[in-house]
Protein backbone atom coordinates (compact mmCIF):
# COMPACT_ATOMS: atom_id res chain seq x y z
CA UNK A 1 0.00 0.00 0.00
CA UNK A 2 1.30 3.44 -0.93
CA UNK A 3 1.06 5.95 1.90
CA UNK A 4 0.94 9.75 1.77
CA UNK A 5 4.36 11.39 2.24
CA UNK A 6 3.26 13.16 5.41
CA UNK A 7 5.22 13.11 8.66
CA UNK A 8 3.96 12.44 12.17
CA UNK A 9 4.92 16.05 13.03
CA UNK A 10 2.61 17.37 10.30
CA UNK A 11 -0.21 15.14 11.52
CA UNK A 12 0.47 16.27 15.08
CA UNK A 13 0.17 19.93 14.02
CA UNK A 14 -3.01 19.27 12.04
CA UNK A 15 -4.63 17.40 14.91
CA UNK A 16 -3.61 20.19 17.31
CA UNK A 17 -5.38 22.67 15.03
CA UNK A 18 -8.52 20.51 14.92
CA UNK A 19 -8.49 20.11 18.71
CA UNK A 20 -7.87 23.84 19.23
CA UNK A 21 -10.79 24.72 16.93
CA UNK A 22 -13.04 22.08 18.54
CA UNK A 23 -13.42 20.20 15.28
CA UNK A 24 -12.38 17.30 17.48
CA UNK A 25 -14.51 17.84 20.57
CA UNK A 26 -13.61 17.26 24.21
CA UNK A 27 -14.48 13.68 25.15
CA UNK A 28 -14.63 12.51 21.53
CA UNK A 29 -13.20 9.07 20.83
CA UNK A 30 -10.55 8.70 18.13
CA UNK A 31 -8.50 5.72 17.02
CA UNK A 32 -5.26 4.88 15.28
CA UNK A 33 -7.14 3.01 12.56
CA UNK A 34 -9.50 5.91 11.91
CA UNK A 35 -6.71 8.48 11.70
CA UNK A 36 -4.45 6.20 9.64
CA UNK A 37 -7.26 5.90 7.10
CA UNK A 38 -8.03 9.62 7.20
CA UNK A 39 -4.43 10.67 6.54
CA UNK A 40 -3.52 7.57 4.50
CA UNK A 41 -0.49 6.80 6.63
CA UNK A 42 0.71 3.85 8.70
CA UNK A 43 -0.56 3.23 12.22
CA UNK A 44 2.98 3.73 13.53
CA UNK A 45 2.96 7.28 12.13
CA UNK A 46 -0.33 7.97 13.91
CA UNK A 47 0.97 6.34 17.08
CA UNK A 48 3.91 8.75 17.10
CA UNK A 49 1.58 11.75 16.66
CA UNK A 50 -0.71 10.44 19.41
CA UNK A 51 2.26 10.10 21.77
CA UNK A 52 3.12 13.78 21.30
CA UNK A 53 -0.52 14.81 21.78
CA UNK A 54 -0.65 12.83 25.00
CA UNK A 55 2.50 14.60 26.24
CA UNK A 56 0.79 17.98 25.97
CA UNK A 57 -2.37 16.62 27.62
CA UNK A 58 -4.81 17.09 24.76
CA UNK A 59 -5.62 13.38 24.35
CA UNK A 60 -5.97 10.59 26.88
CA UNK A 61 -4.95 7.04 25.95
CA UNK A 62 -6.47 4.14 27.88
CA UNK A 63 -4.97 0.75 26.91
CA UNK A 64 -7.61 -1.78 25.85
CA UNK A 65 -10.28 0.92 26.09
CA UNK A 66 -9.54 3.69 23.61
CA UNK A 67 -8.17 7.13 22.93
CA UNK A 68 -10.18 10.26 23.70
CA UNK A 69 -9.82 14.01 23.22
CA UNK A 70 -9.10 15.36 26.69
CA UNK A 71 -11.93 17.25 28.37
CA UNK A 72 -11.32 20.86 29.27
CA UNK A 73 -9.35 21.04 32.51
CA UNK A 74 -10.56 24.37 33.85
CA UNK A 75 -8.22 24.39 36.84
CA UNK A 76 -5.28 24.23 34.44
CA UNK A 77 -6.84 26.80 32.10
CA UNK A 78 -7.61 29.20 34.93
CA UNK A 79 -4.15 28.83 36.48
CA UNK A 80 -2.54 29.44 33.06
CA UNK A 81 -4.69 32.52 32.49
CA UNK A 82 -4.02 33.75 36.02
CA UNK A 83 -0.25 33.53 35.50
CA UNK A 84 -0.54 35.21 32.12
CA UNK A 85 -2.61 38.00 33.66
CA UNK A 86 -0.01 38.62 36.38
CA UNK A 87 2.77 38.71 33.80
CA UNK A 88 0.98 41.09 31.45
CA UNK A 89 -0.17 43.44 34.24
CA UNK A 90 3.41 43.63 35.52
CA UNK A 91 4.61 44.40 32.00
CA UNK A 92 2.02 47.17 31.65
CA UNK A 93 3.68 49.13 34.44
CA UNK A 94 6.95 49.14 32.48
CA UNK A 95 5.13 49.99 29.25
CA UNK A 96 3.41 53.00 30.82
CA UNK A 97 6.81 54.26 32.01
CA UNK A 98 8.27 54.26 28.48
CA UNK A 99 9.29 57.77 27.46
CA UNK A 100 8.56 57.14 23.79
CA UNK A 101 5.64 54.86 22.94
CA UNK A 102 5.17 56.14 19.39
CA UNK A 103 6.21 52.92 17.65
CA UNK A 104 4.16 50.75 20.00
CA UNK A 105 1.02 52.86 19.62
CA UNK A 106 1.35 52.76 15.83
CA UNK A 107 1.77 48.98 15.90
CA UNK A 108 -1.28 48.55 18.14
CA UNK A 109 -3.37 50.82 15.92
CA UNK A 110 -2.46 48.84 12.81
CA UNK A 111 -3.22 45.62 14.64
CA UNK A 112 -6.62 46.93 15.74
CA UNK A 113 -7.46 47.77 12.13
CA UNK A 114 -6.69 44.17 11.17
CA UNK A 115 -8.89 42.91 14.00
CA UNK A 116 -11.92 44.81 12.75
CA UNK A 117 -12.41 42.43 9.80
CA UNK A 118 -13.27 39.71 12.34
CA UNK A 119 -15.83 41.73 14.30
CA UNK A 120 -18.97 39.64 14.67
CA UNK A 121 -17.24 36.34 13.91
CA UNK A 122 -18.40 33.39 15.98
CA UNK A 123 -15.11 31.46 16.11
CA UNK A 124 -11.66 32.25 17.44
CA UNK A 125 -10.10 31.09 14.19
CA UNK A 126 -6.40 30.80 13.45
CA UNK A 127 -6.16 34.15 11.62
CA UNK A 128 -7.69 36.13 14.46
CA UNK A 129 -5.71 34.05 16.95
CA UNK A 130 -2.46 35.24 15.30
CA UNK A 131 -3.55 38.88 15.30
CA UNK A 132 -4.57 38.57 18.95
CA UNK A 133 -1.19 37.00 19.74
CA UNK A 134 0.63 39.76 17.83
CA UNK A 135 -1.22 42.46 19.80
CA UNK A 136 -0.06 41.10 23.13
CA UNK A 137 3.39 40.27 21.77
CA UNK A 138 3.89 43.89 20.67
CA UNK A 139 3.21 45.07 24.22
CA UNK A 140 5.68 42.59 25.69
CA UNK A 141 8.29 43.30 23.02
CA UNK A 142 8.18 47.05 23.67
CA UNK A 143 9.88 46.42 27.02
CA UNK A 144 11.91 43.38 25.93
CA UNK A 145 9.70 40.88 27.76
CA UNK A 146 8.62 38.88 24.68
CA UNK A 147 10.35 35.75 25.99
CA UNK A 148 7.40 35.38 28.36
CA UNK A 149 5.39 34.12 25.39
CA UNK A 150 7.84 31.25 24.97
CA UNK A 151 7.67 30.41 28.67
CA UNK A 152 3.86 30.23 28.53
CA UNK A 153 3.53 28.62 25.09
CA UNK A 154 2.83 25.08 26.36
CA UNK A 155 -0.46 26.31 27.79
CA UNK A 156 -1.58 28.12 24.63
CA UNK A 157 -3.47 25.21 23.04
CA UNK A 158 -5.48 24.74 26.23
CA UNK A 159 -6.19 28.46 26.50
CA UNK A 160 -7.14 28.70 22.82
CA UNK A 161 -9.42 25.67 23.05
CA UNK A 162 -11.22 27.22 26.02
CA UNK A 163 -11.36 30.60 24.32
CA UNK A 164 -12.83 29.07 21.17
CA UNK A 165 -15.52 27.40 23.24
CA UNK A 166 -16.18 30.51 25.32
CA UNK A 167 -16.44 32.72 22.24
CA UNK A 168 -18.93 30.36 20.62
CA UNK A 169 -21.07 30.41 23.76
CA UNK A 170 -20.92 34.16 24.35
CA UNK A 171 -20.07 35.49 20.87
CA UNK A 172 -17.13 37.42 22.35
CA UNK A 173 -14.97 38.35 19.34
CA UNK A 174 -16.35 41.89 19.23
CA UNK A 175 -15.81 42.26 22.98
CA UNK A 176 -12.20 41.11 22.64
CA UNK A 177 -11.61 43.74 19.96
CA UNK A 178 -13.20 46.44 22.12
CA UNK A 179 -11.03 45.41 25.09
CA UNK A 180 -7.91 45.56 22.91
CA UNK A 181 -8.94 49.05 21.81
CA UNK A 182 -9.46 50.20 25.41
CA UNK A 183 -6.12 48.70 26.40
CA UNK A 184 -4.32 50.56 23.59
CA UNK A 185 -6.08 53.77 24.64
CA UNK A 186 -5.01 53.31 28.27
CA UNK A 187 -1.40 52.79 27.19
CA UNK A 188 -1.47 55.86 24.99
CA UNK A 189 -2.93 57.95 27.84
CA UNK A 190 -0.47 56.55 30.43
CA UNK A 191 -3.40 55.31 32.50
CA UNK A 192 -1.92 52.31 34.30
CA UNK A 193 -5.04 51.75 36.44
CA UNK A 194 -7.32 51.50 33.39
CA UNK A 195 -4.76 49.38 31.55
CA UNK A 196 -4.57 46.85 34.40
CA UNK A 197 -8.33 46.75 34.91
CA UNK A 198 -8.86 46.17 31.21
CA UNK A 199 -6.21 43.47 31.02
CA UNK A 200 -7.68 41.58 33.96
CA UNK A 201 -11.19 41.76 32.51
CA UNK A 202 -9.83 40.74 29.12
CA UNK A 203 -7.97 37.64 30.33
CA UNK A 204 -10.02 36.45 33.33
CA UNK A 205 -13.48 36.93 31.90
CA UNK A 206 -15.54 34.16 33.50
CA UNK A 207 -17.01 33.26 36.88
CA UNK A 208 -18.31 30.24 38.77
CA UNK A 209 -21.95 30.81 37.81
CA UNK A 210 -21.11 30.89 34.10
CA UNK A 211 -18.79 27.90 34.37
CA UNK A 212 -21.32 25.80 36.31
CA UNK A 213 -23.95 26.47 33.67
CA UNK A 214 -21.56 25.36 30.95
CA UNK A 215 -20.89 22.12 32.82
CA UNK A 216 -24.63 21.43 32.86
CA UNK A 217 -25.03 22.25 29.17
CA UNK A 218 -21.86 20.43 28.01
CA UNK A 219 -21.16 17.68 30.56
CA UNK A 220 -18.77 15.77 28.28
CA UNK A 221 -16.58 18.83 27.73
CA UNK A 222 -15.21 19.16 31.26
CA UNK A 223 -13.25 17.12 33.77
Amino acid sequence: MKYNPISSAEIFNDLCEKIRKLELEPGERISENEMAARYNVSRSTIRSAFSKLEQINVIEIYPQIGTFISPLNMEYVYDSLYIRNLVEMDVLEDVIKLEDKTALIETLRENLKAQEQFRGNLDYDSKFEKIDHDFHYAILESVNRQSMMDILKDSFIHICRWRNFDIRCRKRISSLIDEHGLLAQAIEQNDVKLAKETMKRHILNFNDEYFNQLKKDYPNYFK
